[in-house]
């Protein structure tokens, strides 16, 4: 909420930054001339001239509030990221060169231990250098992540972003796409509204990477259906995309499909690969392979949707176990059936090809080359990674908590008091189902039930309804009179004073004295409470007298302000009344998605893996006729591949093409930019007077940013210690000249133009507009200067430091600046 404070409030909603009425119809006189009333298309494309936003709220605020917006950059980070301030600096580069970037995002680094975090090192490295290279090279960067981007404030106030960005989950597509993955969101509205998404590789940040089983796979639960959806999402509106987005281009769609392709086919890819590894080292049939391959994979699908999470978790880990050491088994029989076809094997090309472009793409990233080390981790680990993660989300898309990072909340007394009688009842209602015979075989229930049925056809309406509002007033009563006999009997039930009739009195039944004195008054409206007792929430709120407060000094808000967070409040930050019937109903269509999901997914995988093994049934009747031929260098005898399989080696093999081309292009863009920013020193002098001077002009600098109201005004008066050096007056007099000059010209004419020509002291400490001048620092950074310089050229001659009358004023530095 604090980006609509910052965006909404700061930027747009300040009187002086609105335009006038006559300024929006453009109809005042201005110098003598009648201005041309514009009209809204007219002042939008006057608008897009000089600025991007597409957002009409521009059209009534001032060209520099715009140019305030386009310039406001709010950087999003996690709680355990870690990065240098430099990084930053190159993401504000990457905003600043081109208006139509609304968001860049940096190359982020797992951090912590154990051989799960070897795996994503791998796997993040490779997602950077190859997959988000070639969509900053070929079109946007898909998603900025939130836990090291910066984003344009005017992005995010355009249409269509913050407030769809804010608006609540309603549907089960909602939940999926939205709230398991908000900058996966957030940059999709962003790439629909006509923006674009920079990724800046020398930009680090490291951010704590999962450790455990469990944490790894709740995080990509929520990763993998987000990405799913946002894809899915803008595959659906290309078009639209496309039109609006000159950054998109169709051949980047086709692009994206392909990616989202190989995703749907990976887990079936995985198990033909199984499949193919046992027939050749285990030497069993075709049919017999693909059933070794199948069974625990369908199993595991059936154990995901109908087991607990713990149980999931405790199967995923050890079938992962089992398939590391199926996978070196793979190894052996990949580099056993490469010996036996030869070179020219396409499946000897494409491991060739894979690790080529692996090893090329870690020597171009040379500061994380160690990176590439794990790939042998990373390919055992294949079909946990591709194949029972894939199951687990997909299996899981119901569940919409995020799982990862969560505290156990610690239960007070009562709740742990209430859960135990909760237990109690249940078991002594479990005791009581179970006695007798029917209870023994389980029936008793069942009896009961069409017993309530029969009695219920026997009645009719009046009696039914009779009944239950019977029973509604009596649990009523019983609540009431238990109650009132807990309360202590001294206390007052009622704050002000009931008229009765005599016969309404002898009706109640009395539990407690009236004492008359603690009665108060009947408050019939809010002009009557005393004027003592009344208090202004806005003016004077009631959590001001809380001790946590403090005794510190009150600013009250303006009137506009407070209403703009009321606003806020009553509009987003309220909490959320939970509807029953609405959550059984989101409960129920998640299901129904996350069924029709894995269906499409099963059948897909089945089709492709039913085909494939078909080819392999019959490649003896089908190896002339359909098999591609490739030709031996070590034999005549030529070499027959199926054709499922050949599709799927260039498919893939494609993609990395595409991949490795798109990381070369943007390792250029990198030392362009960073040639950009490096600043060379060889062929300067840098001296002692240029560090000074340097200092100083920083600081002047950063002194007229501040709005410094109430400085103090310095005492020139007081005289300097002669230190026996004349021509260090004259040196440091220089510097200072030169650094005026510089300071002078960087900042307008009129800040310090003076019309009498008379230098006050208020003139000389402050400019017209009330920012100091910068003359007390450097009055003050002249004397700290004559006093070091000083020191320096008396240690270089070996003489003893010379001292001023005033011990405590020569050795202390803070009382010369």
């Amino acid at each position: 909420m604090y980006m609509y404070y910052l965006l909404g409030y700061r930027i747009l909603a300040k009187p002086e930054n609105l335009l006038t009425k006559d300024e929006v119809d453009g109809s005042h006189d201005d110098g003598g001339f009648q201005r041309v009333k514009l009209t809204d298309s007219q002042l939008r494309r006057r608008r897009r001239s000089a600025h991007f936003t597409r957002s009409v709220i521009f059209n009534y605020v001032t060209d520099e509030v715009h140019s305030q917006a386009e310039n406001t950059y709010i950087l999003t980070l996690d709680g355990d990221v870690d990065f240098h301030p430099n990084a930053v600096r190159l993401l504000i580069d990457s905003l600043k060169t081109n208006k139509k970037v609304g968001a860049a995002c940096g190359r982020i680094h797992p951090i912590g231990s154990g051989p799960l975090l070897w795996y994503q090192q791998f796997e993040y490295a490779i997602g950077h250098w190859l997959q988000k290279a070639t969509e900053h090279v070929f079109g946007c960067v898909m998603c900025a992540p939130g836990c090291f981007s910066l984003f344009r404030g005017s992005a995010l106030m355009d249409d269509n972003v913050a407030r769809t960005y804010a608006t609540r989950a309603t549907e089960a597509g909602h939940y999926v796409q939205c709230d398991q993955g908000e900058d996966r969101w957030l940059s999709t509205l962003l790439l629909q509204q006509g923006y674009r998404i920079d990724y800046c590789a020398a930009a680090d940040a490291l951010t704590h990477a999962p450790e455990t089983f469990s944490e790894f796979f709740n995080q990509r639960r929520r990763w993998g259906p987000s990405t799913l959806a946002n894809i899915v999402d803008l595959l659906g509106s290309w078009r639209a995309t496309i039109s609006i987005n000159d950054n998109v281009s169709t051949l980047y769609i086709l692009y994206q499909f392909c990616m989202i392709i190989s995703t749907i086919l990976g887990p079936a890819t995985v198990l033909l690969m199984l499949a193919g590894a046992f027939t050749v080292v285990f030497k069993t049939s075709v049919l017999g392979s693909y059933c070794m391959a199948l069974i625990p994979a369908v199993l595991f699908m059936v154990v995901c949707i109908y087991a607990k999470a713990e149980t999931q978790m405790t199967v995923a880990s050890i079938m992962s176990a089992i398939y590391a050491i199926l996978m070196t088994i793979v190894l052996v029989g990949t580099i056993g059936q490469a010996i036996d076809g030869g070179m020219t094997s396409p499946n000897v090309i494409f491991l060739v090809l894979l690790v080529f472009i692996f090893f090329i793409s870690a020597l171009m990233h040379p500061e994380e080359f160690f990176c590439v080390i794990p790939g042998a981790l990373y390919f055992i680990c294949l079909p946990t990674g591709y194949l029972l993660l894939t199951i687990y989300y997909l299996c899981n898309m119901n569940v919409v908590s995020w799982g990862t990072r969560e505290i156990p909340t610690r239960k007070t007394k009562e709740q742990l008091e209430e859960d135990k009688r909760l237990e109690e009842e249940k078991r002594l209602k479990n005791e009581r189902k179970k006695k007798g015979l029917l209870g023994w075989m389980g029936l008793n229930g069942f009896f009961k039930e069409l017993g309530d049925v029969l009695k219920q056809m026997r009645s009719d309406g009046s009696t039914k309804e009779k009944s239950k509002t019977d029973m509604l007033l009596e649990e009523l009563i019983h609540e009431m009179r238990s109650g009132r006999e807990n309360r202590p009997m001294h206390r007052m039930t009622s704050s002000s004073t009931m008229t009765m009739t005599d016969e309404e009195t002898r009706v109640i039944e009395i539990h407690e004295p009236i004492d008359t004195r603690k009665q108060k008054p009947e408050v019939k409206h809010v002009d009557d409470v005393p004027v003592w007792l009344q208090r202004e929430e806005l003016e004077n709120p009631s959590w001001l007298n809380s001790n946590a407060c403090g005794d510190g000094p009150v600013r009250h808000l303006s009137e506009k302000e407070s209403v703009f967070w009321n606003q806020i409040i009553a509009k987003y930050l309220h909490p959320i009344n939970e509807d029953r019937i609405h959550q059984e109903k989101v409960a129920n269509d998640l299901k129904n998605l996350r069924n029709n999901v894995v269906f499409g997914f099963f059948m897909s995988s089945a089709l492709w893996i039913a085909l494939a093994m078909q080819l392999q049934i019959l490649q003896d009747e089908l190896k002339d006729k359909l098999f591609i031929k490739i030709p031996r260098f070590d034999s005549d005898e030529d070499l027959a591949f199926e054709p499922l399989g050949l599709i799927f080696l260039v498919f893939f093999a494609a993609i990395l093409g595409v991949q490795f081309l798109g990381m070369f292009v943007h390792r250029w863009g990198t030392v362009l930019h960073m040639l950009s920013i490096t600043e060379l020193s060889c062929g300067k002098k840098f001296s002692e007077k240029d560090k000074v001077r340097d200092v100083i002009s920083k600081a002047m600098e950063l002194q007229k940013l501040c709005n410094i109201e109430n400085e103090p005004m310095p005492d020139y008066d007081e005289p300097i210690p002669d230190y026996g050096y004349s021509d260090v007056e004259d040196e440091f007099d220089s510097i200072s000249i030169a650094t005026a000059d510089t300071m002078n010209s960087a900042t307008p004419s009129f800040y310090n133009s003076n019309p009498l020509g008379t230098r006050t002291p208020k003139q000389e400490i402050f400019d017209r507009r009330g920012h100091s001048s910068g003359a007390a620092l450097r009055k003050a950074f002249e004397k700290r200067f004559r006093y070091e310089h000083q020191n320096f050229r008396n240690d270089e001659e070996g003489g003893e430091r010379q001292l001023d009358m005033n011990p405590t004023h020569a050795r202390d530095p803070a009382s010369i600046v």
